[in-house]
C-alpha cells in the first residue's frame, strides 16, 4: 500500500542529490506506471494505471494521486519543465474529482 509513496521519498532523494533523470525515470516508471516497450517485467511497480488500481482496491488512488503532482510540484522547484507531464496527469485529476462526487452524492 505505501509503496507508491516510498517511491516519491525515493524520487525526493534522487532530486535533492541532482541526479534528475533518475528522480524522471522514477515519477515516470513508479508513479506514473509508464514502461519501456521493451520492457516486459516489472518488479517494482506501483502502479497499472490509476484508475484500474482503484477499481480494483490495490491501492489508494488518491494518495498515489498527490504523490505524483507533489513530485511534479517538486520538479517545478527544481527548474525542471515538467509541462507536459502536468498535462498528462490532468485526465487522472479530473477522474478523481468524478470519483469523489459520485462517493460523495451515493453515500
Amino acid at each position: 500500500m505505501l509503496l507508491c509513496h516510498m517511491h516519491w521519498h525515493w524520487g525526493l532523494f534522487q532530486l535533492d542529490e541532482g541526479d534528475v533523470d533518475m528522480a524522471f525515470s522514477r515519477y515516470d516508471v513508479d508513479l506514473r506506471g509508464v514502461r519501456a516497450a521493451s520492457s516486459s517485467c516489472v518488479v517494482c511497480s506501483c502502479v497499472l494505471t490509476w484508475r484500474d488500481r482503484c477499481l480494483q482496491e490495490e491501492s489508494p488512488f488518491l494518495n498515489n494521486l498527490i504523490d505524483a503532482i507533489g513530485l511534479l510540484w517538486r520538479f517545478e522547484l527544481y527548474g525542471c519543465n515538467v509541462e507536459s507531464r502536468w498535462a498528462d496527469i490532468l485526465g487522472e485529476c479530473l477522474w478523481a474529482v468524478v470519483v469523489v462526487v459520485v462517493v460523495v452524492v451515493v453515500v
